[in-house]
């Protein structure tokens, strides 16, 4: 199941996702139909297992990942869509 937010047809605000069991899968949030801001994606206990950053629909800023016990695995930074450091 997928909650979206739209504003004339467009992605526009929270969109989230849910596992079959309803607890949350994932959380990115749009502006106009391009991913902007923090986006989120979650194990089924809840723990995050990507924290990443989005500005005008490209990668941006520190994304991280994480196990399944809230354990940092990798740390990666982008600019402008571009990997700058991993």
């Amino acid at each position: 199941m997928a909650v979206y937010q739209y504003l004339s047809g467009l992605f526009d605000g929270l969109q989230q996702s849910f596992y079959p069991d309803g607890s949350l899968r994932s959380e990115k949030n749009y502006l106009q139909n391009q991913l902007d801001g923090p986006s989120f994606e979650y194990f089924t206990n809840g723990k995050v297992k990507l924290e990443s950053y989005f500005k005008e629909g490209g990668k941006e800023g520190v994304w991280k990942s994480f196990d399944e016990e809230g354990n940092l695995l990798n740390e990666m930074k982008y600019s402008k869509d571009k990997l700058i450091h991993d």
